[in-house]
């Protein structure tokens, strides 16, 4: 069983019962214990959900039909007979009503607490869970990265659909975790599937599209993140930047509470930045009028706004200002977010996840600051308009390094370091594309230099027995000894 495409419930549900204003054609209306989307996890006496532009054609019906399927839910009548069928009309919120239903609808037994935005929302959400750890609750967190639960690594995300929504809510609330953090990526909310989830609060990190990237126009991103709102309880909370002129645009029509979080503008949560250092910065955390300072691993002006969300969030469930402060200064690492590799070096190497022109401009804004020489930006296999970004923000920009054009010492260490020749060749093609742009990096820098390697999440997942991070690290460290670049002691 896929997490990602099937739910079952040993009880059951009537799938009509759950559907409300859909259709049902065939006569019988069974119990059913599992739903799927997928044509391969069909299984006897399931619900087949035929998704627009998925599965949704004659055949595919016929085939979940062959394969055991008691109920198709669509969005238009097939000619089959001997089936129960439901037309409703969108099949991906009845897909998610469904996943929920069959779970127990474990979003009506905790709060729930959604986090969306162009970025930060990963950084924000494990943020968040550390304040309310620290606070005393037990909360669990599910972000495209990685899942906790109950303080716990409990799983690598295989997806976000709305399956594993309600399966991890589900889980959540197995393990007595007193609060969920949910991540909500554009995608989730365009494709409605956070449907069958009520939010306690709704957290929106920024709204800034870069219009020359991503498949939706500015205004179309904006208006998918700020749908997450269409889910937010009648006594929810809206939390949102004052600093972002869309999220003031939305906080001056919105009619209910809200909470603002800014570093330049007036607000409740208030941000001033103080000290940053090479791997550490300082920053006046105000809630109040009590004020007090922060100290973090992570630099970068976006890190302070993740920071300052965070505890927005947690104030309104009525955390201290020193538990959010303990709670934020708890997070020394955040994988793939402004990660600091290599710290003997003479310059300075950050690692981060973010893939995007937003994403790498909030990153090389932040990291300008601590460098006393040249900031370098390596960006393999991004998009024409994040290179741009890069060109434009850094001195040195770095998209591709032919992997001929590295010197021979260059070539054998990264060889050696990921284990031989017949290793080098298994790698996937953007692993080894990003260990070579590395190291040219390396071979360009000086003592004093920044390299920001982006679109690195820096973690092994199920499919990659590796941690990339690690094999980052040992790539910079072996060729800047090989090139008898000073290292420290």
């Amino acid at each position: 069983m896929s997490i990602s495409s099937s739910t079952r419930n040993r009880g059951g549900v009537q799938a009509s019962s759950v559907l409300a204003d859909a259709h049902l054609f065939g006569g019988d209306d069974p119990f059913v214990t599992g739903i799927t989307r997928r044509l391969a996890a069909v299984r006897q006496g399931d619900v087949f959900v035929a998704i627009a532009d998925e599965h949704d054609s004659l055949d595919d019906v016929q085939a979940a039909i062959e394969a055991g399927a008691a109920v198709i839910v669509g969005e238009r009548l097939m000619p089959v007979f001997g089936t129960s069928q439901l037309v409703v009309d969108d099949a991906r919120v009845a897909y998610a009503e469904l996943c929920h239903a069959l779970l127990g609808a474990p979003a009506a037994d905790i709060p729930v607490i959604g986090i969306a935005g162009t970025h930060g929302k990963t950084s924000t959400s494990l943020l968040l869970a550390s304040i309310l750890q620290m606070a005393g609750h037990s909360p669990s967190c599910f972000t495209d990265r990685l899942n906790v639960v109950g303080g716990a690594l409990r799983s690598m995300p295989a997806s976000t659909d709305a399956a594993s929504i309600a399966h991890n809510l589900a889980e959540a609330v197995a393990a007595g975790s007193t609060h969920s953090v949910i991540e909500a990526s554009e995608g989730v909310l365009r494709n409605k599937q956070l449907t069958g989830v009520t939010l306690d609060v709704a957290c929106l990190t920024n709204l800034f599209a870069d219009n020359t990237a991503g498949d939706s126009s500015p205004s179309e991103s904006r208006r998918q993140m700020t749908q997450m709102l269409e889910h937010l309880a009648p006594h929810g909370v809206l939390v949102a930047s004052a600093d972002d002129p869309d999220c003031q645009r939305l906080l001056a029509t919105f009619d209910g509470a809200a909470i603002t979080f800014a570093q330049h503008r007036p607000a409740e949560i208030r941000g001033t930045a103080l000290e940053t250092h090479v791997g550490e910065q300082s920053f006046l955390l105000t809630i109040d009028g009590d004020t007090a300072v922060v100290r973090t691993k992570i630099v970068g002006s976006s890190h302070i706004d993740n920071c300052l969300a965070a505890a927005a969030i947690a104030t309104s469930y009525g955390v201290a200002l020193a538990d959010i402060v303990r709670g934020i200064e708890a997070i020394n690492l955040l994988p793939g977010v402004m990660q600091r590799i290599a710290p003997t070096l003479d310059f300075a190497t950050y690692l981060d996840g973010g893939n995007s022109p937003e994403s790498l401009r909030a990153c090389l804004a932040g990291v300008r600051p601590t460098t006393t020489g040249r900031l370098i930006a390596v960006v393999p296999g991004q998009s024409v308009a994040t290179y741009r970004v890069a060109k434009a923000m850094s001195d040195q920009p770095i998209e591709l390094a032919a992997w001929s054009s590295l010197p021979m010492f260059a070539r054998e260490a990264i060889v050696q370091i990921v284990g031989g020749e017949r290793a080098a060749r298994s790698l996937p093609q953007n692993v080894l594309v990003r260990l070579s742009a590395a190291a040219a990096a390396v071979l360009a820098a000086e003592p004093g230099d920044t390299i920001v390697i982006a679109g690195c999440r820096g973690r092994a997942t199920k499919n990659r027995n590796f941690d990339e991070s690690t094999l980052l690290e040992k790539v910079l460290c072996s060729i800047a000894h090989l090139r008898k670049l000073p290292v420290a002691a």
